[in-house]
């Protein structure tokens, strides 16, 4: 059972924007997945109102897209913001 802001707010979530967001807010850092999760918002109860697939499907389309910057450190995908989009 939800809550009918906990749905409303769900409806109104997107990965790509939360993704935007987080990152603009730390434009100096590059973050991992994890760390990009972490910042997603929650309903009430604890629970990410973005999946984890969401969200790594967003993160591909936008590295594809060239809205966000990737650097791979010893194996490890870093992603960041980056000032100039194209076509965004």
């Amino acid at each position: 059972m939800m809550k009918r802001t906990d749905v409303e707010r769900a409806r109104n979530t997107s990965a790509y924007c939360e993704i935007e967001r987080v990152l603009s807010v730390r434009k100096d850092m590059y973050l991992t997945k994890e760390e990009i999760y972490a910042e997603m918002p929650l309903d009430e109860n604890g629970v990410s109102l973005v999946t984890i697939s969401s969200l790594e499907n967003a993160l591909r389309n936008l590295t594809h897209m060239g809205h966000i910057d990737v650097a791979y450190v010893r194996g490890i995908r870093y992603f960041g913001y980056k000032e100039e989009k194209r076509g965004w």
